[in-house]
Parts: C-alpha cells; structure tokens; sequence
C-alpha cells in the first residue's frame, strides 16, 4: 500500500499533516468535517488546514481560556491585525490568513457522539462523521478522547495527536497508540511527541478470534503461527548429499556401538537428531532403538531421488546398514547350548 507523502503545517508550532489535503478530500470539499480538540501552541497548523481545504473548523474547547483564545483567532482573521495585548501567543499568524471567522465554530466539550452529530448538522452532512482529527489535550484527556471517538465506531481518515509523552517510554500512551493502530491506523510521521495516523483499514483486531480457549494473546498467537507457518514453508529442504554423509556417519558410530565399543555420545545423537531419528531413551542405545533406526534410514534413503555418484553411495550404504542389521540380529538371537556336548564337557 502506498501512503501518503507528508508535509509541515504551522511555522510556530508545526505539526505533521498530509501533503495535497484537497486532492484527498475533493469529494467532500466544504463539507470535510475538521474536528479539532484543545489549543496547541499555535493555532496556525488548525488554520492552515481550514484555509487549504476551505471547511469550517470545529474547536473543542475545554476550559474558558482555550475558548478565549480562539475568540481572539477569529478577532484576528476579521481585522487581519495582531491583537495588541494577545491573551496568548495561540493566535500569534492568524492575522495573516483568510478564512471568515464564522468558519471557526466552538463547542464545549461533551459526549462525542453528540458533539458530532451537532457539528454535522451545522454543516448540513447527512451522515454523522469525522474526517480530519487533531487532538492537543493535556494529561489523560487527550487519551480519553480518542478512546471515546474509537469506541464510538468513528474512523477519521487523518489523526494529528499530541502525546503526553512518547509511547516507547511511557505506558499508558504506548496502550493508545496501539489502540489506534490496532483499529486500523499507520503511522506514517511525527515531530517530538505530534504524531501523525493514517487510516488505512487493517484492523487488526478483525484478523483474529476471540474466543479461542486458551491462547494468551489470541493476536499474538496468530501471526506468531502465521510466521512459523511460512518460515517452515520456505525452510530449504536437507541437502541429500549431506543427509548421506550423517547416514554414513551413523551407521559407522551404530556398527562399534553394536559391537559394545566405546562411541562418543555426542557424536552419535547429533547424527541422528540431523536425520530426524528418535532419541535414545535416558541416553541408552538399546537393540529396538537401533532397529527403528535402522528400519527409518532404509526409508530415507529408498525415498532420496539419486543420480551418478550419490546414487553408488546409497549402495554400499545399504550393504553397510545391511551388515549392522545382520550384526544386531546376531547378538540377540538366543544362544542354544547343546545338553549332550555340555554332560561330556562335564564327564571329561
């Protein structure tokens, strides 16, 4: 998927936006509902957004300062001249953008749901939505927020966010902004803590059960099985020749341990582990252990596709596990003892 390129919006306080905010929003136009929540330092990246895309700017202020602040923005953009004793820097450049005043529309903070249906119908949009999202709270509001709006069912098509902190180093934001991307987000930029999210609809959280009994993670779990799923497709298959060097290797260690000389444990149970044979139970080498291998490498090596050189090497291998085969029946078979030989053994 190719993401959008990126920009800079605000000289004071910038903020990562989308690069040709018309070209994305060209349908909706006018009607782009911008939902904005707090004040930043700045309120030039908000204008700069609501110029390009010649929308309403919908601010959601919290307190009576931030609304007193946008009120200054808007005395701002009627007289095109900086306020003489600005209450804040906030509206510091909005004296150079044009956009009518009536544009900036303010809304105390409330229920989401209905906040946005009221701004939506301010701008006669039929459907209740969100399309642009910028969020600079402070503390835990901003996170409660964008939980709000998410829980809600709403998915902005662009966050901007403010993070208290950054996410790699502090909790409860990383748990945000896993939400946010979980639900179906990239992060495609950020500046300090400004971080920019575009939707890009791979929900995470639709790509699993949840109900499965017993994963811990069923998310985890699924992409973890996935992963291993396509590593053990794309595994290269055992080189035959080497597979014939481990048989060969084995059935040297099997002929002196059939014999009871001492072999080398490790040398032994590495060979056999590379060929996929059972392990010696408690480290012992025991004559069913030794036929299941045996009956095990004649598979092996009646299922390799062979030609010239490997092909003769199989051979004389088979003769060798042959001869091992030969050895072990010999040395379990039951030894008879002839009663007669042993009464004139006896006599003499």
């Amino acid at each position: 998927m190719q993401l959008p390129s990126t920009t800079l919006l605000g000289d004071k306080d910038p903020f990562p936006s989308i690069k040709g905010l018309v070209s994305l929003f060209q349908r909706k136009g006018i009607r782009t509902v911008f939902l904005s929540a707090g004040t930043s330092k700045s309120s030039t990246a908000d204008l700069e957004i609501a110029e390009c895309m010649g929308c309403p700017l919908n601010a959601i202020y919290t307190t009576d300062a931030e609304l007193a602040a946008w009120e200054e923005v808007k005395v701002a953009l009627k007289t095109h001249k900086a306020a003489a004793t600005p209450v804040s820097e906030f509206s510091a450049g909005a004296e150079t953008k044009w956009i009518l005043p009536k544009n900036i529309r303010t809304f105390p903070n409330g229920p989401i749901r209905a906040l946005s249906e009221e701004i939506c119908k301010t701008m006669s949009v039929s459907n209740t939505r969100i399309d642009i999202l910028k969020i600079d709270l402070e503390g835990t509001a901003g996170r409660r927020m964008l939980y709000e709006i998410l829980d809600e069912g709403f998915r902005p098509a662009i966050v901007l966010i403010r993070w208290p902190d950054a996410p790699n180093v502090n909790l409860t934001t990383a748990t945000a902004a896993g939400h946010l991307q979980n639900c179906g987000y990239a992060l495609i930029r950020k500046e300090d803590t400004k971080y920019l999210y575009y939707f890009v609809d791979n929900d995470m959280y639709a790509t699993c059960s949840w109900e499965t009994v017993g994963a811990i993670n069923p998310m985890v779990d699924g992409i973890v099985n996935e992963v291993m799923e396509q590593v053990n497709a794309s595994a290269p298959k055992p080189d035959e020749e080497h597979s014939l060097s481990a048989i060969k290797a084995l059935i040297t260690d099997m002929h002196t341990l059939v014999k009871t000389n001492p072999v080398p444990l490790s040398s032994t149970l590495a060979f056999a582990k590379a060929l996929g044979l059972p392990e010696p139970p408690n480290g012992t080498y025991t004559a069913p252990l030794f036929s299941t291998w045996i009956s095990k490498l004649f598979e092996k090596m009646d299922a390799m596709e062979l030609t010239g050189e490997a092909r003769a090497t199989r051979k004389e291998l088979i003769v060798s596990l042959k001869n091992v085969e030969g050895l072990l029946e010999e040395i379990t078979r039951p030894k008879v003892v002839d009663a007669s030989v042993a009464v004139t053994t006896d006599a003499c």
